[in-house]
């Protein structure tokens, strides 16, 4: 499971191949799949959700969709 968390956090993909040890296709792993694991798990008590948030991106009533959608890119 940490090899698989690590590969996930380092990437933009949201489901990853599994190989047998010959390299070949047995299955796919998605984020369902590792969200159901780490329940499962029951890691709960490890990590609160402060450890994983990122900071609320904010706008202002006044602020325009352009400015609104340039301060989420911003935060990403």
């Amino acid at each position: 499971l940490r090899e698989l968390l690590h590969r996930f956090a380092q990437s933009d993909q949201a489901c990853f191949p599994v190989l047998d040890g010959a390299g070949l296709l047995v299955g796919s792993i998605d984020d369902a799949d590792l969200r159901r694991a780490i329940h499962d798990l029951d890691v709960g008590d490890l990590v609160v959700a402060r450890d994983l948030a990122r900071p609320a991106v904010t706008i202002s009533a006044s602020d325009d969709l352009f400015e609104a959608v340039s301060a989420m890119a911003r935060a990403d």
